[in-house]
Parts: C-alpha cells; structure tokens; sequence
C-alpha cells in the first residue's frame, strides 16, 4: 500500500537542521516568505439610467363623460358627446305670439296700396288674425274662400309629382291683386298670408318683396 502523498506549504519553509558550520548554541534560522498586500481598488459602479416619469391615463368612460363631470361641454368641431341631451327649447307663450302676430299684421298693411290682410289656417279655413278690410271686404269669408285655392294648388301639385312649393300665388283682378304665400318655417306650416292690394296704388313687385320680409318674421 502506498504512502499518502505529503502536503507542502508554498508561502512558508522551515529548516529543522541548521546549516554545517553555525553555531551550535543558536537558534535555528526560520525562512519566511513574506506575501506583499496588494491594495486593489474597488469596482466603479454600474450606471443606472434615470426613469422617465409615467405620464397620469385620464380615465375615459366609454359613451360618453365620467359620472364626475355631470355637465360636459361640447366639442368644438360642433359634434355632441355621446350620451348628452341637450333641453329643449321651451315654446313661445301666447302671449308672445299673439304679440309677434299682431306686429306682422300691423307690418303688412303699411306696404302701399294694402286695404287688408289675414293669416290663415289652410287646414280648417279659419282666420288667426286679420287687420284692415271693409263692409265690401269681409276677411274672413275670403280666408275661408281662399283656403279652397291654397288646397287645389297643394292638391295639384302633389298629383303632377312637382317635389317644389309655393312662393306665392297671385289673383289680379280689375281694381284689387290679391296676394297669398304660405309660412316656409316649419312652425308656419299649413298657414298662409292674404293680403288684398289696390291695383291702382300698390308696386306689386315692392310689395310681394315686402309680404316675403313679414312673413320671415312670423314665429307661431
């Protein structure tokens, strides 16, 4: 069986035997080799790149603002939010149309060579409100007959598939032009204007201009 290997020790030898020729009552020598320290310097630290701050998310509910906003205000390309109603406009008092009625009444007979003027219901054939006349010119029987024109020609116009509407219709008669235009607003809808004109004093081209002016100015 073979020895077990010995062990050295590389940085330390010792000499057990002094060398020939030393004194014998000396020491002996030990031989120590001295391991030098290394001063090593520490390693730099790594560099660490700053974090960009996260930008806040703005909460958006789908279809419309958050219950936190109870009262959005619109885009302004003009396009509603969805999910917004709007109020309606509240509607017009009497007291305010009878007032506007009466005004373009008023306004109608200062057009010159005007004896008289009404505005119609063509679907009951009743006057609203009429202004002027005579014992000769009962305006509420021409409202009435006169209805009966207004619905001939809408009549006649939706058999012959025109898809147009009325201006205005014209009867000239030898002393008098009896002038009616229906209201284009969609609140005027299904009334009409009648104005009777002295044939000898009125400018019909002025005043078919004029009747246009008052009958853009009616709210009903």
């Amino acid at each position: 069986m073979a020895p077990p290997p010995r062990r050295s020790r590389p940085s330390r030898r010792r000499s057990a035997d002094p060398p020939t020729g030393s004194d014998p009552g000396r020491a002996p020598s030990i031989e120590v080799d001295v391991i030098e320290a290394v001063e090593v310097d520490p390693p730099a630290p790594a560099e660490v790149e700053p974090i960009a701050p996260i930008a806040p998310i703005e909460a958006t509910a789908v279809g419309g603002p958050l219950p936190s906003d109870p009262d959005p205000e619109p885009a302004g390309s003009g396009d509603e939010p969805v999910g917004v109603h709007r109020k309606a406009a509240p509607p017009i008092a009497p007291e305010a149309i009878m007032a506007n009625m009466e005004t373009a009444l008023k306004e109608a007979m200062t057009i010159e060579g005007a004896v008289g003027v009404a505005l119609v219901d063509y679907t009951s054939g009743m006057a609203l409100g009429i202004l002027g006349g005579s014992k000769e010119l009962d305006l509420n029987v021409a409202a009435a007959g006169n209805t009966d024109v207004m619905r001939a020609k809408m009549r006649t116009m939706e058999m012959l598939h025109l898809g147009d509407q009325i201006e205005d219709i014209l009867i000239t008669l030898g002393k008098q032009y009896h002038l009616i235009r229906p209201l284009s607003g969609r609140a005027g809808k299904g009334l009409f204007l009648y104005l009777v004109l002295m044939k000898d004093r009125a400018n019909l081209a002025l005043a078919r201009h004029s009747l246009k002016r008052v009958e853009e100015e009616i709210e009903v």
